[in-house]
């Protein structure tokens, strides 16, 4: 089993009636997952807030402190029951570029104008009649409320469609995810 994660640096505070709490020091290595990332937008667990940044012996406010690099140190205050997930969010490695995009979009890539009839039939998945004649392209289109943008998922079954391509005002690229957490669709 691997070592939980800790931080670099940790000052425990007076313990109140609903658990510890202590100012957590992590500093970022270089295969961080939010190098780059702005300090402000960085979203920790339960109620754990970041306080400062400390760059190159500077204090910096998460606002003032821009994007993030390796060598930053973060400081977090943050309850005890919270530090497990705190440190595995900050010391995990950032995921390979194909992996985090295979995460997102899916393992496979399909075309827009694909047959939803054959989609269905080659995955099993439960396709209403009425859209058997659609392809996967109409089929998001149909299925969204608004102008479909790259991002955009539709779940059938339990595969998701991810639009990952627009040209032209044209959805041409669709990721497929098989989700492992996704029960049967009503």
């Amino acid at each position: 089993m691997p070592p939980a994660p800790t931080p670099t640096e940790r000052f425990d505070l007076a313990s109140g009636p609903a658990g510890g709490h202590a100012f957590f020091g992590y500093r970022l290595n270089a295969d961080g997952p939010f190098i780059g990332r702005p300090a402000s937008a960085l979203r920790l667990p339960g109620e754990a807030r970041l306080l400062t940044v400390l760059r190159d012996g500077l204090a910096r406010m998460p606002e003032a402190a821009g994007e993030l690099a390796a060598g930053d140190t973060l400081y977090v205050l943050a309850n005890e029951a919270d530090s497990a997930a705190l440190g595995d969010l900050l010391t995990a490695p950032r995921a390979p570029a194909y992996l985090e995009k295979r995460q997102f979009y899916g393992d496979f890539v399909l075309r827009g104008g694909s047959s939803m009839a054959s989609i269905a039939a080659q995955y099993g998945l439960p396709l209403p009649p009425e859209m058997s004649d659609l392809t996967l392209e109409a089929f998001i289109a149909r299925k969204l409320p608004g102008v479909p943008v790259v991002g955009d998922r539709v779940r059938l079954g339990k595969l998701e469609f991810v639009v990952r391509a627009i040209v032209d005002g044209r959805i041409k690229q669709v990721g497929l995810r098989i989700p492992t957490h996704l029960v049967d669709a009503p």
